[in-house]
């Protein structure tokens, strides 16, 4: 009866340590899981600040350029000006 007894507390032990080992692996891998969807939130990140960056320089670039002509104009106007008026 106490052998009988051991084997029964003995297969519970397992039974609890089989439950335990399962619990740990699914909960790492839900960890693994929640760390890969957090790389890729932190790339889709980067690549949202990437395209920002690149069209901020091409307004950037653009507004400047734009500048430049109408600094351009302005001065040819003067030119124009000056040159009617040196007639």
């Amino acid at each position: 009866m106490l052998a009988d007894e051991e084997a029964r507390l003995a297969k519970e032990e397992e039974r609890r340590q089989k439950e335990w080992e399962e619990r740990d692996r699914k909960i790492k891998e839900k960890l693994d899981r929640m760390g890969d969807v957090l790389k890729k939130s932190n790339q889709a990140e980067k690549e949202l600040e990437r395209r920002i960056m690149k069209d901020q320089l091409q307004k950037d670039k653009e507004a400047e350029i734009e500048e430049n002509r109408r600094k351009n104009v302005a001065r040819d106007h003067l030119v124009q000006v000056r040159a009617t008026l040196a007639q």
